[in-house]
């Protein structure tokens, strides 16, 4: 592939206020992905003990506000997914199996890793143990929680404009929404859900420390982008995954 030609083939969409990959073939996406999950492994590895403490995190189970939370959480994710869904198109590809397995169990569990590291990586500094409902919340507490939460936010940001848009989701701003409208909104449209969902999310992390629950709730969140914007698999060419309907 013509890495350098990779930028060009990025166009910004002036009437969505957002950069689309235009041209980029499935498997150099499906390749910067699984980069993009290297690093993010190695950024949990070096970061407040991530890696080692995503298996060592026993969510408590006896606790019915956790529940609540993490109930919370799971209906957030499906009512935003739902809102992403009705807003967006597309294109006409075929639903595969494969991208959703790959992309669920990869992107799920290392972007979440991504997800760890950008909220804990200044929120650490404040020299305080997460999951403060154990021993009581201060004002100390609710500034660490905000600090993380706008950190994570900057490079979600910026993830998601300048590497998920510009270079690995397929067009899905293209053609008529699935809400039947004449035209596709830009991301104002679902935008405020998925803030809300990834809120509950850190606030669910925060105090009860429970990696293992929001890793799952990103889970169920791939598999609704998956179903919305069909993400061709690696194999296949742009246009092939544009207009083929065959699924494998």
């Amino acid at each position: 592939a013509d890495w350098g030609n990779m930028v060009i083939r990025t166009e910004w969409d002036d009437e969505h206020k957002v950069y689309v990959s235009a041209g980029v073939e499935p498997w150099e996406s499906w390749l910067l992905m699984v980069v993009y999950w290297a690093v993010g492994y190695a950024a949990a590895i070096s970061t407040n003990d991530i890696w080692d403490r995503l298996f060592r995190s026993v969510p408590p189970i006896d606790d019915g506000y956790y529940w609540a939370s993490f109930g919370a959480c799971l209906l957030a994710t499906v009512l935003a997914q739902a809102k992403y869904y009705w807003n967006t198109t597309d294109g006409g590809r075929a639903f595969r199996w494969f991208s959703l397995l790959a992309f669920v169990l990869g992107n799920g569990i290392f972007e979440s890793l991504w997800f760890f590291a950008s909220f804990d990586c200044i929120a650490v500094s404040f020299d305080l143990n997460f999951a403060p409902m154990a021993g009581g919340w201060t004002t100390k507490h609710a500034l660490q929680f905000l600090v993380g939460f706008l950190s994570f936010s900057i490079y979600s940001g910026v993830a998601h404009s300048l590497f998920w848009g510009a270079f690995v989701l397929p067009p899905h701003f293209d053609g008529k929404p699935r809400n039947g409208k004449d035209k596709i909104p830009g991301p104002e449209a679902f935008l405020p859900g998925l803030i809300f969902m990834s809120f509950l999310w850190f606030v669910h992390y925060y105090v009860y420390g429970d990696m293992l629950g929001f890793t799952l709730c990103h889970m169920v969140a791939d598999v609704g982008a998956q179903i919305s914007d069909k993400i061709p698999a690696p194999w296949e060419t742009s246009n092939k995954s544009t207009h083929e309907k065959k699924s494998i």
